[in-house]
């Protein structure tokens, strides 16, 4: 057996054993009290926008930023390939909520032709306040300035299948991922997916093709240290089948720093502290299968933080958590809780895990994205469905005080 494999081997055991302490913590200490909620805004599903999907982003001045999968530009009306139903309309939007809720549509796609439609839900920015992300149809990467002007910075046409935040470096250049479109390995007809780098100007470079043993599929928010070195996870591959942790070079070089054991297969990337320890999440996996909340080192050191278990206190993260100065970690997930429709929550570092939310119909349901924080602490986030009375809204944007 080389170094590599006995290295992996006794990752896998350490996240094992780790997880098997957080089960046991969790048992004898049970959720706390739900905090009060407040909804900033109710989306109408119109021009407005509809389907809340992504993480936010906040700026200085408390105004928060995301896209919707609909709504927008209600004359849009570009079908789904293979549509179970009529989709409702629009193309999505990027949408501003300053902290009085006031909401502000900076961008409907699809307005012009050769725009993107969909956007995926990952949004980014920079350090001038522009906002970064891809849509689905086309696969396109988009620009938006604080003022609301959009440009299409790159469209593949198809061949990008995007499934990543926009990364972007001192040099201006934007790092992402994309499923398939790189036919190598292991993983059939559309590849195992790609890491690739888009220049300033619009030149695009693969910089890291994967081959399944290296990971497979990466998907998520991707990270970025203070030497350029990239982060992120695949949803399959690694030594055991199901998912990695990796890092990437700047000159290309990548490494599996964890392979996840069975059944995590996480999809939601990782998020960075000042000491460049990951967080992330898996919607599977942990001790009963529910999800977890996992922590990897610099050095490759793997351990789950916290085990959910089910229907107390959630279960199936989807997205991408954040992590305050104090090491605790904030997220949501999918299902679970008093009202089996999500929950936002808190794990401290010693693995104490807090409900902080419990979700039902008229206050937002289907939270995909994670949360941000501001400086004093308060939570906020998205739902794709719910924020009515009779349940039956178009998702939300939510404060959570604890």
């Amino acid at each position: 057996m080389s170094d590599n494999s006995i290295l992996k081997a006794a990752l896998a055991t350490g996240v094992a054993l780790a997880a098997l302490s957080c089960a046991a913590a969790a048992k004898s200490q049970p959720p706390k009290k739900v905090s009060p909620e407040q909804i900033l805004y109710y989306f109408q599903g119109g021009t407005d926008g509809g389907q809340a999907n992504s993480n936010l982003v906040a700026d200085q001045s408390g105004n928060l930023y995301g896209t919707t999968k609909y709504g927008g530009d209600v004359n849009c009306s570009f079908a789904p390939r293979t549509p179970r139903k009529p989709p409702p309309v629009g193309c999505g939007t990027l949408f501003k909520v300053a902290s009085d809720g006031t909401e502000t549509v900076l961008h409907a796609f699809g307005s012009y032709n050769g725009d993107g439609v969909w956007p995926i839900g990952y949004l980014s920015a920079d350090s001038a306040g522009n906002l970064y992300g891809m849509a689905n149809e086309f696969g396109t990467i988009f620009k938006v300035t604080p003022d609301g002007t959009e440009s299409v910075l790159y469209s593949s046409n198809g061949s990008l299948v995007p499934s990543s935040s926009l990364l972007p470096d001192s040099q201006g250049n934007l790092y992402g991922a994309s499923q398939g479109g790189a036919k190598d390995g292991d993983c059939g007809a559309d590849g195992c997916g790609y890491i690739f780098r888009l220049a300033p100007n619009g030149t695009l470079t693969t910089v890291y093709t994967f081959t399944g043993p290296d990971g497979a599929l990466p998907s998520g928010a991707l990270a970025m240290d203070s030497s350029g070195n990239v982060y992120g996870t695949t949803m399959d591959g690694g030594a055991h089948g199901w998912g990695t942790v990796f890092e990437l070079t700047p000159s290309g070089t990548e490494s599996v720093l964890y392979s996840f054991d069975v059944g995590s297969q996480p999809q939601s990337g990782v998020t960075i502290d000042a000491q460049g320890n990951l967080y992330g999440v898996t919607a599977s996996g942990g001790t009963n299968n529910d999800g977890s909340v996992f922590k990897v080192t610099p050095g490759g050191t793997g351990t789950i933080l916290y085990s959910f278990l089910g229907r107390p206190d959630g279960n199936e993260p989807l997205g991408t958590p954040v992590v305050d100065a104090s090491g605790n970690v904030y997220g949501t997930t999918y299902f679970g809780g008093a009202y089996n429709f999500g929950t936002a929550f808190k794990v401290a570092p010693n693995g104490t895990e807090t409900v902080l939310f419990n979700f039902k119909k008229r206050y937002g349901d289907d939270l995909t994205s994670g949360v941000v924080l501001d400086q004093s602490g308060n939570v906020y986030g998205t739902t794709m469905f719910g924020g009515n009375q009779s349940g039956k809204g178009n998702g939300v944007v939510f404060k959570l005080t604890e």
